[in-house]
């Protein structure tokens, strides 16, 4: 009789790819829940990310705020696509502000500039949320 090895992630015999159902699409998911992200600034260098996000929302199960001090810019990259990825006004400059807002998501993308990273990275933490940044 031979025993399995532990696999990476030390159960038997499944790989550890398996067991990551949260970046899994819905189709392929046991128990789906809704991921609600929210993208801090909309500039030029958002709009890829912007239409990337949208366009994969439906079988990914994701929610998008796309939160701006610029609401007119941001309107303009989410034109036609308000009931996935609905647009706030927010000064990221304020911290009660950003933290409200980054509370009530699971995963935050700062397209900030590189400057204001740190401050949102922060809320993230204190707050235990998944954060993206672009800086390098």
């Amino acid at each position: 009789c031979r025993t399995r090895r532990k696999g990476r992630n030390g159960r038997t015999g499944q790989p550890a790819k398996f067991l990551i159902r949260n970046f899994a699409p819905r189709s392929s998911t046991k128990y789906s829940i809704m991921r609600s992200i929210l993208l801090i600034g909309a500039g030029r260098s958002a709009s890829s990310l912007l239409s990337y996000l949208i366009q994969h929302a439906a079988e990914q199960d994701w929610r998008v705020t796309v939160a701006e001090r610029d609401t007119a810019q941001a309107r303009k990259l989410t034109q036609g696509h308000e009931d996935v990825a609905p647009v706030v006004e927010l000064d990221a400059s304020d911290p009660k502000a950003r933290a409200a807002l980054i509370a009530k998501h699971d995963l935050v993308i700062s397209m900030l500039p590189h400057s204001m990273h740190m401050d949102v990275l922060k809320d993230c933490l204190a707050l235990r949320k998944h954060v993206i940044t672009p800086s390098y």
